[in-house]
């Protein structure tokens, strides 16, 4: 499974849980976002060929702060993915979904936090080697937003 280097990270005070009854893991106060610089590759950048960029070559792109606030309604309900790419309803990019980010978006600090969903086993597979240190596992994923 290939994950995003985009920023749904677990915060210090996330929390998980997985549900009885349907195996899904929950986990709150998740980072989706930061006030920062975040690479990308030029073809993950909407606009990228008319803007000139290189599809291969990283870019630094400033998220700053008052910017994610305007947004914040904009990161609730959101497709949870194994890949960034843009969600919409004509490209719904169903393939790559692994679960939802939820409703709950807010900002702490510089963080943008919501909780997430996991549905796939394969993913919260992922992030649980992730948490005992194996080069496998995975922590960061992406939300599909344009």
């Amino acid at each position: 499974m290939q994950f995003s280097t985009s920023k749904v990270q677990y915060g210090k005070s996330s929390n998980r849980r997985i549900n009885d009854g349907n195996g899904h893991l929950y986990v709150t106060d998740c980072i989706l976002t930061s006030a920062c610089v975040s690479e990308y590759l030029g073809e993950e950048i909407q606009g990228w060929e008319q803007l000139g960029l290189d599809a291969k070559k990283r870019y630094g792109v400033l998220r700053p702060r008052e910017e994610i606030e305007k947004a914040i309604d904009t990161y609730k309900g959101l497709s949870l993915l194994d890949k960034h790419i843009a969600v919409t309803t004509e490209i719904p990019q169903d393939k790559y979904w692994l679960g939802t980010a939820g409703t709950d978006a807010r900002m702490d600090g510089d963080d943008l936090l919501n909780t997430i969903v996991v549905w796939k086993q394969e993913a919260i597979d992922a992030i649980e080697k992730a948490d005992k240190g194996h080069p496998e596992g995975k922590k960061c994923l992406s939300v599909g937003y344009k």
